[in-house]
């Protein structure tokens, strides 16, 4: 690899300190040991472990920094096109190496390079703003450090601590996980059954999910939650959730995040009507309608493909659609910023595509295009998987940090919590009489009561035959209970 571009290189490189995302003013010595245009340095790709950018000033500007897995470090500073280069270099280093053990090590030792380096940035900013596990403000180091994904070692603490999931566990000490495993294992019903069907389509390409080690645990956390609050008991997409929460947390951690989310952060979306989902899909819509292009508004509702795409990834938070090793990324985001995080990129990903989007002929053709873009979304830091589950070599879309980045640089200013809820309690009434609707069409067409679906709706029926209105919506309620008790 050879870095062919107008920059000034200090000499010699190995007398300047390396600290991660920070440049220092160099020491000069007594003559000047700085040569401009006149250098070609070629660093071999298979030795850099880490390429970034470093904020500086005077000739330390626009600096890119490599390092090297024999502890070098390279600094070039005022490099023409920095951010197009830094993104170019850190694909390749992302991108599928195969070939012999060395060129496996090299992947491995840059892999906990990255991670070193990150977790050194986190513990530093967790000494600066005192307590660990109590607190922590809000500041913008913080939320750029999770954008950068958090450490693997840091991961189960800061989820817990970030989604309130700590809270719980304090606020709920006479709920025993144990207990609850105990109480609800094997047990004969409903949520247990659903469950045992569901537990082998839990995150297929991870080895620990495909035997006893990863399954059990699954088990147990899915069950025990399914007993602690039988309102939700359990639904499809709750096991990829807590796959991927078990592969960074205890079980008992687990089990409260799981909480957490059931029941906080995506209140409602796990119910038998996921009504919350529902809600959030029409919000979503008006989104659309008032952050896209006109040209892209118009397409996307002539195809439809807002609600039909945007389901999966509001209850799976895209774990069904890209990579684990990338989701993840998201997974971070969303404890720290909650569902606003969802919405963003869900944006994002529309625009990016615009292009293709806009010649998309029907819903079909539509979302093949966005499922393979979503399947190529990659990790930065490498790691991820090459193939898809067909066996074809994945082809790369976008850096899941760049991702994000851009959904907060697009949207981040104009998606608010206050907006999001003002939104949302203007569709959920609407989202429950249409379900409430739906359902009276059911029992009526079930029980032979009225020929055609389209000649029945609430107001109608309550007035139909003269009888009194009270009269007309007690027969309803009687019917749906009926209905719900044979379902």
């Amino acid at each position: 690899m050879s870095l062919d571009s107008p920059c000034l290189a200090p000499y010699p490189w190995n007398s300047l300190p390396y600290y991660p995302l920070r440049m220092f003013p160099v020491k000069e010595n007594k003559r000047k040991n700085k040569v401009k245009d006149e250098v070609w340095v070629v660093i071999p790709l298979r030795d850099v472990l880490l390429v970034e950018k470093g904020e500086g000033r005077g000739e330390l500007q626009q600096c890119v920094v490599f390092s090297t897995r024999n502890h070098d470090t390279f600094i070039f500073s005022r490099v023409q096109d920095r951010d197009f280069l830094v993104q170019k270099l850190a694909e390749m280093l992302a991108g599928p190496i195969e070939g012999n053990e060395e060129e496996g090590e090299w992947r491995r030792l840059r892999q906990e390079k990255l991670e070193e380096d990150k977790l050194w940035r986190w513990e530093r900013h967790l000494k600066e703003h005192g307590g660990r596990w109590v607190g922590m403000y809000r500041t913008t180091e913080l939320a750029n450090l999770v954008l950068d994904g958090i450490p693997h070692s840091l991961r189960q603490s800061l989820w817990m601590l970030f989604s309130g999931a700590e809270n719980d566990r304090a606020a709920n000490r006479g709920v025993r996980y144990h207990y609850l495993v105990e109480e609800s294992l094997f047990r004969p019903c409903t949520a247990n059954e659903e469950i045992e069907r569901d537990l082998h389509r839990s995150l297929p390409e991870h080895p620990a999910f495909q035997s006893a080690a990863g399954i059990d645990p699954l088990r147990r956390v899915l069950c025990a939650y399914a007993k602690k609050n039988p309102q939700i008991g359990y639904c499809q997409a709750m096991n990829l959730v807590c796959s991927v929460l078990l592969l960074w947390c205890g079980e008992e951690e687990a089990f409260w995040l799981l909480g957490a989310v059931c029941e906080r952060l995506l209140a409602g979306y796990y119910e038998r009507r996921v009504v919350g989902a529902l809600v959030d899909q029409s919000v979503l819509v008006d989104l659309v309608s008032s952050e896209l292009s006109p040209p892209l508004q118009r397409h996307l509702a002539q195809l439809g493909v807002v609600r039909i795409a945007s389901l999966s990834w509001f209850l799976t938070l895209f774990l069904s659609v890209m990579p684990y090793e990338s989701a993840v990324n998201i997974v971070d985001c969303f404890f720290y910023d909650g569902a606003r995080v969802i919405f963003m990129l869900a944006l994002t990903i529309f625009e990016l595509n615009a292009e293709k989007l806009l010649n998309c002929r029907d819903d079909g053709e539509a979302m093949t295009l966005l499922s393979s873009y979503l399947e190529g979304v990659y990790h930065e830091e490498g790691g991820g998987r090459t193939h898809d589950r067909e066996g074809e070599r994945l082809k790369r879309s976008i850096g899941v940090k760049e991702l994000l980045a851009e959904a907060h640089r697009r949207h981040g200013a104009a998606i608010t919590w206050e907006r999001l809820e003002a939104l949302r309690r203007r569709h959920r009434l609407t989202t429950v009489h249409s379900l409430e609707d739906s359902l009276a069409r059911s029992v009526l067409l079930r029980s032979g009561g009225i020929k055609s679906p389209s000649s029945m709706t609430l107001e109608g029926m309550q007035g139909k035959g003269g009888r009194s209105p009270y009269f007309a919506q007690a027969e309803l309620e009687v019917s749906l209970w009926k209905l719900v008790k044979f379902m």
